[in-house]
């Protein structure tokens, strides 16, 4: 858990640098949650051997699909999520109670991870947001790492 906590505290990081480019070469953006979740993937893959897609679509998406990760070995999900504005509190509580109602009654995950990337600072008091959603219940672990923080 803590490779995890720190890897998505120092996601930030990461990502600056790959925006931050010698020569003019063209660089590299998460702009999206899409390439959130694919960054975030190939970084997995650094210290997990058995990394599996996970594919469904949350009631709020619309239709539209998101990609979670298993890491099978540590029975750990791990879902990533772009901040926006607009985002609040409410809508985030919200989006992982639909992800603890997937991922709870998952035969392979015993934690869920939540890492939102607010890059923009959308969520005031994140360290306030993140207390409120991390819970223990059952065996069923559910951790919130926001970065970055104000």
């Amino acid at each position: 858990m803590l490779v995890l906590e720190r890897l998505c505290l120092r996601f930030p990081l990461v990502a600056a640098q790959l925006r931050a480019r010698p020569d003019g070469r063209p660089a590299l953006q998460v702009e999206d949650e899409h390439d959130l979740q694919d960054l975030l993937q190939a970084l997995l893959a650094l210290e997990h051997d058995d990394i599996r897609p996970q594919v469904w679509a949350p009631p709020e998406a619309g239709g539209r699909t998101q990609k979670d990760v298993l890491l099978k070995l540590d029975r750990i999900v791990v879902v990533a999520r772009y901040a926006r504005p607009g985002l609040g509190p409410d809508e985030l509580a919200q989006r992982v109670q639909a992800d603890i109602q997937q991922y709870r009654r998952h035969p392979d995950c015993q934690t869920l991870v939540c890492f939102v990337y607010d890059p923009e600072r959308c969520l005031a008091h994140p360290r306030e947001v993140e207390r409120a959603l991390n819970s223990e219940q059952d065996g069923f672990t559910v951790r919130v790492f926001i970065a970055p923080k104000a």
